[in-house]
């Protein structure tokens, strides 16, 4: 990672997209968000294709950090679903109960 841990999911991101390019929506299945009433089939097919282009590059697939059928996610602080994103409660009382900062700058 040339730019540290700071962008390291960044770059993650990036490398997935490069090497999944022209799988399932978006070019790859990495992060999508998918259509509860999309064809069953075509979603089935996709994820193979992703499956065997991750062996194919040697990407490490967990199903531990897989979610499916959630009708809402919490995902980099965000909750995701039911239509809608929206902040995470957790971090908005955060925010709320700060102390403001008494230093003279």
């Amino acid at each position: 990672m040339p730019f540290g841990m700071k962008t390291s999911g960044a770059m993650l991101t990036r490398a997935v997209k490069m090497q999944m390019k022209g799988i399932g929506p978006g070019g790859g299945l990495h992060g999508q968000l998918v259509d509860p009433h999309a064809d069953l089939g075509g979603l089935c097919e996709d994820c193979r294709k992703a499956c065997r282009t991750a062996e194919q590059v040697n990407f490490i697939l967990r199903p531990t950090k897989c979610i499916l059928g959630a009708e809402t996610i919490d995902f980099r602080g965000h909750r995701l679903g039911e239509g809608a994103i929206g902040l995470q409660n957790e971090n908005v009382e955060k925010v709320w109960g700060a102390i403001r900062p008494k230093t003279k700058k």
